[in-house]
């Protein structure tokens, strides 16, 4: 999987570069925003959003002076976080338990957006678009939390236990966590200076059931936004 999402930002950057009227590149990283859209025997689940990174590059194609295509390469963070409290009274004693589940998932992806920018002011210009992403799941974890609480008259108890363990990667729902690809959606917009720095705001969206023998009903889809600043040199 990895070796053809690469091929396939290769082979695009050379095709657009056929096309370009100029050409700038460089690197971008920034801040992850995620969590995991959740649907389980129909019912649809809501996750919290975990915070992580993306770190990469991108070639800029510029086609004409308001139109380019922009193809990237990132080691980015994806994940989310479930948490959860259920109570139980029996006499005088009551008992919280509290579980929190957070997931952790590397992925190499590449992106192709699809751009439009506007004139130049004095400090530089606008830009909006977005296009498809692909993505391999290079490994992960996940760590589960369980707090239990026990109050009666004799007072309060708390007991907390945590393990984490990395995720299996797979298509069998018997022994795995997670799809090892993803393929979405990006929607962005940002700013680019004349001096060439480059602020970003991208929300992807995953189109891919990346849960193991996922249907209509039971599903995982990645989900969430992502704020960048970046460095593009004219090449060409």
């Amino acid at each position: 999987m990895k070796k053809i999402i690469c091929l396939f930002g290769i082979g695009l950057m050379g095709i657009s570069a056929t096309k370009a009227q100029h050409i700038s590149l460089g690197p971008e990283a920034g801040l992850n925003l995620y969590s995991i859209s959740e649907r389980f025997d129909g019912s649809k689940e809501s996750n919290r959003l975990i915070p992580g990174f993306k770190i990469g590059g991108v070639v800029d194609f510029g086609l004409t002076r308001h139109f380019s295509i922009q193809p990237g390469m990132f080691f980015t963070t994806k994940g989310a976080v479930d948490k959860s409290t259920d109570y139980t009274t029996v006499g005088a004693t009551t008992t919280s338990v509290t579980t929190r589940d957070q997931l952790w998932l590397n992925y190499f992806e590449v992106p192709v957006n699809f751009l439009y920018k506007s004139n130049y002011s004095h400090t530089g210009r606008f830009f909006a678009g977005g296009g498809p992403y692909m993505a391999a799941l290079l490994g992960g974890k996940i760590k589960n939390e369980r707090t239990r609480t026990v109050s009666n008259d004799n007072g309060t108890t708390t007991n907390h236990t945590s393990n984490t363990y990395s995720v299996n990667i797979g298509n069998n729902p018997n022994t795995d966590d997670i799809r090892g690809g993803d393929v979405g959606i990006n929607m962005q917009c940002g700013y680019e200076f004349r001096s060439g720095l480059l602020l970003r705001y991208n929300l992807g969206l995953g189109i891919a059931n990346v849960m193991p023998a996922g249907d209509a009903d039971n599903s995982m889809h990645n989900i969430g936004m992502s704020f960048t600043v970046g460095y593009l040199f004219r090449v060409h």
